[in-house]
């Protein structure tokens, strides 16, 4: 522990420049082992490798689907639903129905879901309900069953554990709809932007996303360019209205009622 140097360091660090995510979240676990170290009595007091090292900067990932995409998507998986019916049980839950992270899908268990709602025993964000719609619960009641002794929803090969990853799945659906790059997690993304346009609002969302902060909620929602010039031109209304005297009245068939 003692003989690693800030050089060390620097070269580790640079040596994943190619993978700056990967890079900016191995920093903060070597940077509290080496703080860690100090009080253990591994390391002389202040003197941790990793202090002034600068994360790398990196451009955030905006990418949510249109309705057309959804549309491409859902085509294939209409298309796929007798071979893979589990896969595309999941995919349809990720991207249409519920917002929730990939693991918290694929780990369900039967016993979990009462009636309109899926009760997490755990999640990143601790113990979470999650309220299903009518076509979430459509989607679940026609998944089958592997046996009255296995408890998942989604079971691997042998079942005596959920399935964890459906990578070459969902590379291949992805790809045949035309999507090449679109990773699962931008379907909680999706989930969040179409909440968002139809508005609902933030604190709302980040329930139904199980965020524990509403500033983590505000990373996932991306309006569409239409959905902001929209908002703008209310905005634009409503103002401009006020300046004329005509604050009460509606401006653009826009009004108190609707937002």
């Amino acid at each position: 522990m003692d003989a690693i140097t800030v050089e060390q360091v620097r070269d580790w660090f640079a040596s994943m420049s190619d993978r700056p995510g990967i890079a900016n979240r191995a920093m903060p676990v070597l940077s509290m082992m080496m703080h860690m170290a100090e009080p253990w009595g591994y390391r002389a007091h202040n003197s941790s490798p990793c202090r002034n090292t600068r994360r790398y900067r990196m451009k955030p990932v905006e990418r949510f689907l249109t309705a057309d995409e959804m549309a491409r998507l859902n085509a294939v998986l209409t298309r796929d639903e007798f071979w893979c019916p589990h896969i595309v049980a999941i995919v349809r839950l990720l991207m249409m129905l519920t917002g929730c992270r990939f693991g918290e899908i694929a780990a369900l268990e039967w016993d979990w879901i009462r009636d309109r709602r899926i009760h997490l025993p755990d999640s990143k964000s601790g113990p979470r309900t999650v309220w299903l719609s009518s076509a979430a619960r459509a989607v679940i009641d026609a998944i089958p069953r592997y046996g009255a002794d296995c408890p998942y929803l989604f079971p691997a090969r042998p079942p005596t554990r959920p399935i964890d990853n459906i990578a070459f799945q969902w590379d291949r659906i992805r790809d045949e709809a035309g999507l090449p790059g679109l990773r699962l997690h931008d379907l909680r993304h999706s989930w969040a932007s179409t909440a968002a346009m139809n508005g609902v609002d933030m604190v709302t969302i980040a329930k139904l996303l199980g965020h524990a902060l509403v500033e983590t909620t505000e990373r996932y929602v991306h309006l569409s360019d239409q959905s902001v010039a929209d908002a703008a031109d209310r905005v634009s209304g409503r103002i401009g209205a006020a300046l004329a005297g005509r604050g009460a009245e509606r401006e653009g068939g826009f009004d108190h009622a609707q937002g």
